[in-house]
């Protein structure tokens, strides 16, 4: 995917440099309101009706009015657990080969945390007990429902450093969660772990579909050549227009030692997500690529902006912020960053033209990748 050309990339850069002038020169904005907690704040959401603040940080969940003011907490760690075990419990627990380990109290850094209006829930997942969520009411967070006791329960990267992206969108017949969990080597159990899929909010909570005649369902593991050591990075994700897309760091391919981004995207009502796509993402000023996407979001553009790229202002544009990596295999992002602008309209006829090649016979899902039925 070409990067925007280099009058609208100036046009973005100016935008930027009149913010920060603009701030810099004592014209910022007020502090209206501020909460601190105890501990490090992973993630935080807001219910557009209600206007509520929820914030999950480590071993801790919070809801806020929208003045900040707390309103419920819970407690969600340390817990006791071994990422070696299905199930810990009290000082030990059992392995996978019935080894009898020790547990360890352990901070629950918080991995996932998404308001889902429809169904009244707040769903919250963290990194202890093998990723799996707990689910409160919007309304008063006290009290969770913890979903657990098999693997089909694991969602969320089971260390803290391991990324994991969740967050709501149409599924095939209901609204889905869909997940995106960089695989980790603690344990094995996580194993079982899909790296993208997606997870009923009603009804089979968080679990995936399965279809019994077809095998597989929605979602997506790695092969068991490369799980150990092909990572992906789960940066964000968002939902428009029937598809649902990721964006991640990876290296460029299972051989290669570079470090690309990607747009990974798959089709709301598919049931059993065969058409998987991924491309890459490049941001590229003149001889400069920016090489690992770092945020993004998608916008509909205002009537300035939209006149300027000459486009309506119903075109998704995504805008992401790009790093360039430290050396090209390294996935540690430089102090050099940039900022690039896509229209969805051109990634989605690149997306397009990728199935059609492979439905013809050429590429395929990738090495790296596999589904159910495929396993």
């Amino acid at each position: 995917m070409a990067a925007v050309s280099k009058r609208q990339l100036l046009a973005v850069t100016l935008c930027l440099s009149v913010l920060v002038s603009w701030v810099r020169d004592g014209h910022s904005v007020d502090i209206v309101a501020d909460y601190n907690s105890d501990t490090e704040i992973n993630h935080l959401a807001i219910d557009t009706t209600s206007g509520n603040v929820y914030a999950a940080a480590i071993n801790r969940v919070y809801q806020l009015n929208a003045n900040l003011i707390v309103l419920e907490s819970d407690v969600t760690g340390p817990q006791m657990d071994n990422p070696l075990c299905l199930y810990p419990e009290g000082s030990s627990c059992t392995t996978l080969s019935g080894q009898s380990v020790d547990t360890r109290a352990t901070d629950n850094v918080n991995k996932v945390l998404v308001v889902d209006r429809e169904n009244n829930q707040l769903i919250s997942c963290g990194s202890v007990l093998q990723g799996i969520c707990e689910v409160r009411n919007l309304w008063n967070i006290s009290g969770a429902r913890s979903y657990g006791g098999d693997t089909g329960y694991f969602v969320a990267a089971n260390d803290p450093a391991s990324s994991t992206v969740a967050f709501l969108g149409p599924g095939s017949t209901s609204q889905m969660m869909y997940v995106g969990t960089t695989f980790t080597i603690d344990g094995g159990i996580i194993n079982d772990v899909p790296a993208v899929c997606s997870r009923s909010t009603s009804g089979n909570v968080l679990k995936v579909s399965t279809d019994p005649l077809l095998g597989g369902g929605t979602f997506l593991r790695f092969t068991d050549q490369v799980r150990d050591t092909y990572i992906v990075n789960y940066i964000t994700g968002f939902s428009v227009g029937g598809y649902s897309y990721f964006l991640t760091t990876q290296r460029q391919t299972t051989e290669s030692q570079n470090y690309v981004s990607k747009l990974l995207q798959v089709c709301q009502n598919d049931p059993q997500f065969r058409s998987y796509v991924e491309i890459p993402l490049v941001c590229r000023s003149q001889s400069t690529t920016y090489n690992l996407v770092q945020a993004a979001v998608v916008v509909e553009p205002g009537s300035d902006l939209a006149n300027f790229l000459a486009i309506t202002n119903t075109e998704n544009l995504l805008i992401a912020t790009f790093s360039k990596s430290q050396s090209e295999n390294s996935s540690t992002p430089s102090s050099e960053s940039a900022v690039c602008v896509y229209k969805l309209s051109d990634i989605r006829t690149r997306m397009t033209e990728n199935i059609q090649r492979c439905f013809g016979g050429q590429g395929r899902l990738g090495a790296h990748l596999c589904r159910g039925s495929d396993m």
